[in-house]
């Protein structure tokens, strides 16, 4: 009897040291990507450093697989229709499958009218092992966006298909309507004052545990 409470007991003890991530990342679909938020106050000393877990959107799922599949109808998408921007917004952010990118940008109340909230940014996948780095890219204030700003989640977009112009605004709007909201994420929250700037870095891993 007190070998088979010993085994329950162990199995109990497994669960609770088990990462959280680990579990979370096929029960609720927040897998395969994290954004890394690295905010930075006016004297260039960093003030914040998180790692969020991102939801990957039906959207992106299709945008996947109709890029490595051939498939009746469908070709790969050309380069500047590809995945290659952070874009940073403020308010709620809607981290479900379902997420769009035109709800991604409605949903945005920074003021869009003076400062581009999105970067594109060529994507950095040979040598990876399977890893697709987007980043660090540097959103800086009164630049890519207003002085009070709140930053509360990010969208990885396509690249923007009109002359590859950077930075821009917009998720949908800025790819001409035709923009793809690959993963968006709910970061921490960081409020960005006179000065100030956030860097971030976008990790898309597929890779495969070495044998």
């Amino acid at each position: 009897m007190y070998t088979y409470l010993g085994i329950c007991l162990l199995g109990i003890v497994a669960l609770m040291v088990t990462p959280y991530g680990l579990l979370d990342a096929s029960s609720e679909g927040k897998y395969y990507g994290t954004a890394t938020l690295v905010a930075i106050d006016a004297n260039g000393e960093e003030t914040l450093r998180s790692v969020t877990h991102n939801r990957v959107t039906d959207v992106g799922e299709e945008y996947l697989l109709d890029q490595v599949f051939q498939e009746v109808g469908n070709v790969a998408a050309i380069d500047t229709a590809q995945i290659g921007s952070i874009c940073i917004a403020e308010g709620t952010i809607t981290e479900t499958e379902g997420a769009t990118a035109g709800g991604f940008d409605t949903a945005n109340t920074m003021i869009l009218t003076a400062d581009d909230n999105c970067i594109e940014a060529d994507v950095n996948v040979a040598g990876n092992d399977g890893k697709a780095v987007l980043g660090p890219l540097t959103f800086i204030d009164d630049i890519h966006l207003v002085t009070g700003d709140v930053i509360n989640g990010i969208g990885i977009c396509s690249a923007n298909a009109v002359g590859s112009i950077t930075p821009y605004d917009n998720c949908l709007t800025g790819n001409t309507g035709a923009g793809v909201l690959f993963a968006v994420v709910n970061t921490t929250d960081v409020t960005i004052n006179a000065g100030e700037s956030v860097e971030i870095t976008y990790t898309f891993d597929i890779s495969s545990i070495n044998d």
